[in-house]
C-alpha cells in the first residue's frame, strides 16, 4: 500500500476560502483548494487506493492530479512505509 507524506519542512495552512502549502525550507508556497487540504489530511492515514477507492469517478482526475501536485512540487512523497516517518499535520491535544 502507498502512502502520501509531507515533507517535514512543509505545512499546510487554511484559510478562510483556501488553504496553502508552505514549504518552509525553500520558503515557497502554492495555494491549493480546502479539498486538497481536507484530502491531504486523509492520506495522512489512509492509503492512497484505499481514499481513491471512495471519491467517485467523475473525480478521480482531480484527485490524480493533487497527488502529482503535491509530488512535483516537491511538498511530499509516496511511500511504502509510512510509519518510518513523523505525521505532517499539527494536531491539537
Amino acid at each position: 500500500m502507498k502512502y502520501l507524506k509531507l515533507f517535514s519542512s512543509s505545512k499546510i495552512v487554511d484559510g478562510g476560502l483556501n488553504s496553502a502549502i508552505i514549504d518552509l525550507q525553500r520558503g515557497i508556497y502554492i495555494v491549493i483548494p480546502k479539498s486538497l487540504s481536507i484530502i491531504i489530511g486523509k492520506l495522512e492515514t489512509q492509503p492512497i487506493d484505499e481514499l481513491r477507492d471512495e471519491i467517485e469517478k467523475k473525480s478521480l482526475n482531480h484527485f490524480d492530479s493533487y497527488i502529482n501536485l503535491i509530488i512535483i512540487n516537491e511538498f511530499g512523497f509516496v511511500t511504502e512505509e509510512p510509519d518510518n516517518f513523523i505525521n505532517f499535520l499539527n494536531k491539537k491535544n
